[in-house]
């Protein structure tokens, strides 16, 4: 019910008005407090007849001084065409959807304008009631989510052009530096002079080199694109010790260093084959910076499990280099005087280690060696003492000890 002043008044058993009017008697509140902007526009003349804070706010104007201006004159001038046909459309009562042009603020600076209206009457007079959205916040939102989304989609496609390329690569390379092998091996077969000889000595060299860097290419491929999964189980690391003592023996004696690997019977929890190429990784680098003396693979308790050292009698590593030289192409300053690596070595034992969660650890000095450590789980032994020392004898080239304590 109303008033003669058409203010809403109770019922007269003292009921609350009906929920319309209870409506009517609160919407000039809610309209002037909604967060969205909102102007009514008279039609003849498109001025504003009345705006609500929000508005007044979004726009950088006052209340009063939107009463005086043209409503084009808050759109940017490319878009007060389209908004001006937009108005006369709904003026004539045909449908409009609710469309997104660039507004403009007193000072110059734009938002991103949703607007929506409807036609009214008000005091006799046909008014359109529009409202702004402004959606400068979830557009500047939508625009990153769509370029991160892009950059993901280019980093996928360069990723997989790239696996692509090195599958191409690991196959490709991989069979002329075999056959390089095979006709080195022939090669030494039949011939006797030293100079011919020295000459295939430096094809055996050469095709080791380009194989290492194949290896370590691939390897930082795996870590940066997340294709190294370790398969951790426990296993005994005699068996991989043999095995590099085997694989690093000839390169030992070609050296004249001594090549020494623990005699072991302790179960480590690791992946074998990350731990095979960390390993050989430290012990190819050790080889190739110690001009006299030995190389140990050495296994030890310790409390955290069992640790695995590769200890050499090397130049050893200045302290302050000791973080720097597990950097990607990044050598100590005491191999600048040996023959050039790829300067990825380290970094690969670095990650793969961290892959293992097992960092490695370097103690060294220079002139007093270096020794690089990893810390693994221990398992329970699979193998005793005795039958481990019944296991067939090293190569001739190598040194075999007991485990330390």
């Amino acid at each position: 019910m109303h008033d003669e002043h058409g203010a809403v008044e109770a019922e007269p058993d003292g009921r609350p008005p009906p929920s319309a009017d209870l409506l009517a008697l609160h919407a000039p509140a809610l309209l002037h407090e909604a967060q969205v902007g909102l102007f009514v526009l008279d039609v003849v003349d498109q001025r504003i007849l009345y705006a609500n804070p929000y508005f007044a706010e979004l726009v950088g104007r006052s209340p009063e001084e939107l009463l005086t201006i043209p409503v084009l004159d808050m759109v940017e001038p490319e878009y007060r065409d389209l908004v001006a046909t937009r108005l006369h459309e709904r003026i004539a009562g045909k449908p409009v959807a609710p469309y997104t042009v660039i507004g403009r603020r007193k000072d110059g600076t734009n938002f991103d304008a949703h607007i929506a209206g409807r036609r009214l009457e008000v005091d006799g007079r046909l008014a359109l009631v529009v409202t702004i959205t402004d959606l400068s916040d979830y557009n500047r939102v939508l625009r990153e989510t769509q370029r991160i989304q892009a950059q993901k989609e280019a980093a996928e496609a360069a990723a997989e052009a790239k696996s692509r390329f090195l599958a191409a690569v690991n196959h490709d390379l991989r069979q002329p530096l075999h056959a390089i092998e095979l006709i080195s091996t022939a090669l030494r077969r039949n011939l006797v002079h030293p100079a011919a000889l020295r000459l295939c000595d430096r094809i055996d060299q050469a095709a080791t080199s380009m194989t290492a860097l194949l290896d370590s290419l691939l390897d930082v491929y795996r870590l940066d694109s997340g294709a190294l999964h370790p398969n951790v189980r426990a296993f005994p690391a005699g068996d991989l010790f043999r095995d590099l003592g085997s694989e690093f023996g000839p390169m030992a004696r070609e050296r004249g260093l001594r090549l020494r690997v623990t005699h072991t019977a302790k179960t480590v929890v690791s992946d074998p084959a990350i731990l095979h190429r960390i390993l050989a990784n430290l012990v190819n680098n050790a080889l190739r910076y110690t001009r006299q003396g030995s190389v140990q693979i050495v296994c030890r308790r310790d409390a955290a499990g069992v640790r695995i050292e590769v200890r050499d009698s090397g130049p050893g590593i200045a302290r302050d280099e000791h973080e720097r030289i597990f950097d990607e192409f990044t050598r100590g300053t005491s191999s600048a005087d040996f023959p050039p690596g790829t300067g990825l070595g380290l970094n690969i034992v670095s990650r793969m280690a961290s892959a293992l969660q097992a960092p490695v650890v370097l103690r060294s000095e220079p002139g007093r060696g270096s020794v690089f450590a990893i810390v693994l789980p221990r398992s329970p032994d699979l193998a005793t003492p005795d039958a481990d020392r019944r296991a067939d004898p090293a190569p001739a080239t190598l040194s075999r000890f007991n485990e330390t304590d």
